[in-house]
């Protein structure tokens, strides 16, 4: 299994594509998102494939808007340890 944290500080972003670049033996499984900076960070779209958890965390504010590409995939969100609100109109935590 393959895991990747990735920090967003300041983010205030129209599409976060994660994938394993056309090689699905590749990809990542589960990926950890730390939301921090100075303001709060957003998400327009979250791309992703194969993806099964999703585990969030930080001190900062995240908005994620939607979703493209889990196909079914993604089983897991987990925001429990996020220190801010967070908003998402397709995650249900």
């Amino acid at each position: 299994m393959r895991s990747r944290i990735n920090p967003l500080s300041n983010v205030q972003m129209d599409e976060l594509r994660i994938d394993s670049g056309g090689n699905w033996q590749n990809g990542y499984e589960t990926i950890n998102l730390v939301s921090t900076g100075g303001d709060a960070n957003s998400l327009n779209t979250l791309t992703d494939e194969d993806i099964q958890t999703l585990n969030i965390s930080g001190d900062q504010n995240l908005t994620i808007a939607g979703e493209n590409g889990a196909i079914g995939s993604l089983t897991t969100v987990d925001a429990t340890a996020l220190e801010a609100n967070w908003i998402s109109k397709f995650l249900k935590v």
